[in-house]
């Protein structure tokens, strides 16, 4: 009985538990998206020192004026149908110019009569910790020594730090290798081209060092909007690729849309430039190719596809 009531007090408290957190970024918003309440951890990325100096401010009072009123325009959608908004990959600019990669999912808040009153939401920092970040922070102190740095030159991207075309071809290779093996009953893996919608006119309009930004910026997006073990390349120019590993058809397309919805609610602003983009791609699986080849001329050709079919769609 007392470890009966014990777990009930325990309960009870847990709401103050998650809200004291300082790894937790929680909040509470009324109807007109007014902070109710916050969790330390949002307290501390506010960069307040108390609760006292969020509640009753919105958006509006940490962040510039164009991502205060997306978020505005999301809660108003989420308090309007009812459904949450769920693992939202947001590029957050603070006032005080700290820029970080927040994963974000926003839930209607409700009252006892089970009437909309609100938002909440929480959120984590995906800045750092995606484990293709991880695995290319390995790769640099693995190959520090100034005696390989040709060897880092062949496998990575200088300007956007993914793998490069020549370790796509290595890594795949691996892949058909690995199904093919009498032991592994995981036959299936996919890879996706994807390209930057009208680029081109992003470069001739506001010039090189502006579309090589929106290159860089792209390959974050996508580098954090995948899973794990997921591998990203840049083939070349605006051109990138993807291998989904022990993943069907819809499970890679299931990941692009999520990718695709992301890059359309995202502005890329630099030097007083701002503008949204979208991708086109083709998806292909290791069932219907033969070899190396096949697998990235079927991705090729349905990326054109979705290119022909007025772009910002995703051809499986």
């Amino acid at each position: 009985m007392k470890k009966v009531r014990h777990f009930l007090w325990n309960k009870l408290d847990l709401y103050r538990t998650i809200m004291d957190s300082e790894f937790m970024h929680v909040y509470f918003k009324d109807r007109e998206s007014r902070f109710i309440d916050a969790s330390q951890a949002q307290v501390h990325g506010f960069n307040c020192t108390s609760v006292e100096e969020v509640i009753g401010k919105t958006d509006f009072d940490f962040f510039p004026e164009e991502f205060a009123e997306e978020t505005r325009r999301d809660e108003l959608k989420v308090m309007e149908t009812g459904e949450p908004m769920l693992n939202k990959i947001e590029r957050v600019e603070y006032i005080s110019g700290e820029t970080s990669w927040m994963q974000v999912n926003k839930y209607p808040l409700y009252d006892k009569e089970g009437n909309i009153v609100g938002t909440w939401g929480t959120s984590f920092n995906v800045t750092a910790i995606t484990d293709e970040k991880r695995r290319l922070e390995e790769a640099n102190i693995e190959l520090k020594d100034v005696g390989n740095y040709y060897k880092r030159q062949c496998v990575i991207d200088d300007m956007t730090e993914l793998f490069n075309r020549r370790k796509f071809f290595e890594e795949l290779k691996n892949e058909f290798e690995e199904i093919r093996k009498p032991h592994n009953d995981v036959k299936e893996f996919c890879i996706s081209f994807l390209d930057i919608d009208n680029f081109k006119s992003i470069n001739d309009r506001f010039g090189h060092q502006f579309g090589d930004f929106i290159i860089s910026e792209t390959a974050a997006i996508i580098r954090a909007s995948v899973r794990s073990g997921d591998i990203v390349f840049r083939f070349g120019g605006d051109e990138f690729l993807v291998i989904y590993k022990q993943t069907s058809k819809s499970g890679a397309l299931a990941i692009l849309e999520r990718l695709c919805s992301t890059l359309r609610s995202t502005s890329f602003s630099k030097n007083g430039i701002s503008v949204r983009i979208t991708i086109s791609g083709g998806i292909a699986s290791s069932l219907e190719a033969s070899d190396i080849d096949d697998l990235i001329h079927f991705a090729d050709v349905r990326m054109y596809q979705a290119k022909q079919k007025g772009k910002d769609k995703i051809v499986i």
